[in-house]
C-alpha cells in the first residue's frame, strides 16, 4: 500500500475537524429542535448538496433500481440509523462524549469484517488494538454501569450502537470502492454486476439496439482485452458518439496523449485553443462516456493525485500505472 501524500494528510485531518464539529453543532441544534427534526435536516441538506455537486461536475445518477436498492442499504447503514441514535443520544450526554464514543468505529468494523468477509481476518495485532480501545470504552462507561440504569448511560449506549451501524457500512460499502466519492455519496452512477451495467447501457442509449455478443465487434473488443492485460499497447479504435463541438475538440486531444503520459486540465484547454476553458475541460473529461477509447484516465489535476473519474478513481490509477509500467518496459 503507497504512503499518504502531504495533501491527502491536510484532507484527512480537515475532515477529522469537520466531522467532529459537527457534534458540537448538533448539541447547538438541539437547543431549539427536536432529534429527528436534526437528522432529517442534516441529511436533506447534505442530499441536495451533493446532488448539485454531481450535476455540476457532470456526473450522473444511475438509472438501474438493483443500484438504488444497494444505495438505500447504504443510506440506512451509514445515516438514517446512525444518525438517529447519535442526535438522540446527544440529548443526554455532551457533544465531546459522544464524539469520543462514535470513534469506536474503526474497533467495530475489525470485529464485523472478521466474521462477515474472508479477506479481513483478526490477527493478533488488530486483537490488541480492539483490546486498548475496549478498555478506553470500558473506563468512561464504568461510572454509568455501577450506578445502575441511567439516561446517560441509555445515550452512550445507542452513541455505540451508531458506531456499529457505522462498521457495517464500511463493510457493505466496499461494493461502490470502484466508483469516484461524489457519485456514491449521493448515489451510485456504475455497478459492476452485468444487468447493472446494461441496464445504464439502455438508459445512456435508449435509441439503441444493446447486444451482449456481436463478431463485427470482437476484434475490437479482443485488442481492448489485450490492452487491458498489458500485452499490447493503447488501440486508437475509432468512435461515433453525439456531442457538442467542444466535447468533441476535447476527447479528440485526449486521444493524442501517449500512452504512460499524462495533462493537466488547464494543458488540455491551451493546447485546444481556450486557455480559460479549464473548468469546461474538467466538464468534458466527466461526462466522456467511453472509457479507454477517449482516455480521460490521462488528464490529471495539477494539484497532485489522480482526480474524478467516472468509473472509479481505483480503476484510474490501475490504467495510469499500468500505462506507465509499459511505457518503462
Amino acid at each position: 500500500m503507497s504512503s499518504m501524500k502531504p495533501t491527502e494528510w491536510g484532507m484527512l485531518i480537515l475532515l477529522s475537524i469537520f466531522w467532529g464539529a459537527s457534534f458540537f453543532f448538533v448539541e447547538i441544534a438541539l437547543r431549539d429542535f427536536q432529534p429527528f427534526t436534526v437528522v432529517f435536516l442534516r441529511v436533506t441538506l447534505a442530499a441536495l448538496i451533493l446532488f448539485g455537486v454531481v450535476y455540476i461536475s457532470g456526473q450522473r445518477m444511475p438509472a438501474s433500481l438493483r443500484v438504488w436498492g444497494a444505495f438505500f442499504v447504504m443510506a440506512a447503514l451509514n445515516n438514517a440509523i446512525p444518525f438517529s441514535p447519535i442526535v438522540w443520544g446527544q440529548t443526554r450526554i455532551d457533544s465531546g462524549v459522544a464524539s469520543i464514543l462514535n470513534a469506536t468505529i474503526p474497533i467495530f468494523t475489525v470485529l464485523l469484517a472478521h466474521v462477515l468477509t474472508s479477506d479481513e481476518r483478526l490477527t493478533l495485532r488488530k486483537f490488541l488494538g480492539v483490546l486498548v480501545g475496549f478498555s478506553g470504552v470500558y473506563i468512561m462507561m464504568k461510572p454509568e454501569m455501577e450506578n445502575g440504569f441511567s439516561w446517560r448511560g441509555l445515550g452512550q449506549v445507542a452513541v455505540l450502537g451508531a458506531a456499529v451501524s457505522y462498521g457495517l457500512a464500511g463493510i457493505f460499502g466496499k461494493r461502490f470502492k470502484n466508483t469516484s466519492p461524489e457519485v456514491n455519496s449521493a448515489g451510485m452512477l456504475m455497478g459492476d454486476l452485468q444487468k447493472t451495467l446494461i441496464d445504464d447501457l439502455k438508459n445512456e442509449f435508449r435509441n439503441a439496439n444493446i447486444e451482449e455478443t456481436n463478431p463485427e465487434l470482437s476484434e475490437w473488443s479482443q485488442m481492448l482485452i489485450n490492452y487491458l492485460s498489458g500485452s499490447t499497447p493503447w488501440p486508437k479504435l475509432p468512435y461515433d458518439i453525439k456531442s457538442t463541438a467542444f466535447q468533441r475538440k476535447v476527447w479528440d486531444h485526449l486521444r493524442t496523449i501517449p500512452e504512460g503520459q499524462t495533462m493537466h486540465y488547464s494543458e488540455i484547454a491551451s493546447a485546444i485553443g481556450q486557455p480559460k476553458a479549464t473548468r469546461a475541460v474538467a466538464r468534458a473529461c466527466a461526462t466522456n462516456p467511453v472509457a479507454i477509447v477517449i482516455p480521460c484516465h490521462r488528464v490529471v489535476p495539477k494539484i497532485g493525485g489522480v482526480g474524478g473519474y467516472r468509473w472509479g478513481l481505483e480503476r484510474k490509477a490501475k490504467l495510469l500505472a499500468m500505462e506507465k509500467q509499459k511505457r518503462i518496459a
